[in-house]
């Protein structure tokens, strides 16, 4: 089969999964609309907005933080209150009272790079080294 042949079957088997697909979309969106317009235009009209109403307060309620108690056992009301409350918890539990170390800890660590390999690894790449890396890349890869 030539080039020309394959192409036109592709374009063919192209053109029957595009009418599928649309039906398939076509007939959501039919089903959608109805279910929009039975909300909106429905027999209980005035009872399904308040229906949609209640359910979306009910979420809201349910995601509302109404009280907290902080360290002293103290309930907090007040949203201000609350977010502190929250956060003293937080910074409380990622620090600690008695800390292993009184001096910084990268002191602990022995030094393995001298001031030579310091200079070489932190000075400007040269025109050169950029081209050999650059030679070095895939060409059917992103770098």
């Amino acid at each position: 089969m030539d080039v020309v042949m394959k192409m036109e079957k592709v374009g063919q088997d192209l053109g029957h999964w595009q009418v599928n697909c649309n039906k398939r979309v076509r007939i959501q969106i039919e089903k959608l609309k109805a279910k929009v317009n039975n909300i909106v235009d429905g027999p209980y009209k005035d009872n399904n907005i308040s229906e949609l109403k209640e359910t979306s307060m009910s979420r809201k309620k349910k995601n509302h933080i109404e009280k907290l108690m902080d360290a002293n056992g103290c309930w907090k009301y007040m949203t201000t209150d609350i977010c502190n409350v929250a956060r003293e918890y937080f910074q409380n539990l990622f620090t600690t009272s008695n800390p292993l170390y009184e001096e910084n800890p990268f002191n602990l660590i022995k030094d393995c790079i001298t001031d030579e390999m310091n200079y070489r690894l932190t000075k400007d790449f040269t025109e050169n080294e950029i081209t050999k890396a650059f030679h070095q890349m895939d060409l059917h890869k992103a770098p």
